[in-house]
């Protein structure tokens, strides 16, 4: 407590956000998703399968140190069409045959199972404490959230084990947010990698606009 002008004032202690364990939690993910990410760009046939690895140059530059930095990325780099309602809801109710719209797959099943595994358990536990959170942690729509909440474990292993090879990048197509990341992981710029998760932070509210829209 301390005093100004006759008055008392009592300063507050801050208070922790409450997230803060899931942000750290999604961090760790994120690390792993750009190692995976990083892993194939020196791939001829996944360079030729997704326009982000179109600047190889940058890739190159990209080294083992970088995955931390580019994990502090607020919103998962990695999606399993997250933003996608009616095609979570066809996987979670075992619909088979339905078309994926993926392309050419950009992992394969090795590499992209356990990480797939482990980000659809984190987001299952995260979303039944805080959804919201779960909801930009991981570019998810809300009622992909609770789609991904009432899976039972099975549920879990076996989109898992059917959809793997249809995890993609996040904003794929979007070769500025890529080109803009790279060059400040490679330049180890903390201003311009500011700036960056920034961008997908505003990118990821253009993805909620467009749902509404």
């Amino acid at each position: 407590m301390y005093k100004r002008k006759g008055k008392y004032f009592t300063t507050m202690a801050p208070t922790p956000w409450e997230a803060l364990p899931m942000l750290e939690s999604a961090r760790r993910l994120n690390e792993r998703c750009f190692a995976l990410l990083a892993q194939c760009s020196i791939d001829a046939a996944a360079r030729e399968a997704s326009p982000i690895f179109g600047r190889a140059d940058l890739w190159a530059r990209i080294d083992e140190h970088a995955c931390e930095p580019a994990g502090r990325c607020p919103v998962l780099l990695l999606s399993l069409n997250f933003h996608q309602l009616d095609w979570w809801q066809r996987a979670a109710q075992g619909i088979a045959g339905f078309s994926l719209n993926a392309g050419t797959p950009l992992f394969g099943m090795l590499e992209v199972v356990p990480l797939l595994r482990t980000i659809l358990l984190e987001i299952w536990s995260i979303t039944r404490v805080n959804s919201r959170a779960a909801c930009v942690l991981f570019g998810m729509s809300p009622g992909v959230a609770q789609v991904i909440a009432g899976l039972a474990a099975p549920g879990v292993n076996r989109i898992v084990d059917e959809y793997a090879t249809a995890v993609r990048p996040r904003w794929e197509e979007n070769r500025i947010f890529w080109l803009r990341f790279l060059e400040a992981l490679s330049a180890k710029n903390e201003d311009a990698l500011t700036h960056v998760h920034l961008h997908a932070l505003q990118l990821l509210g253009s993805d909620t606009v467009s749902r509404h829209v």
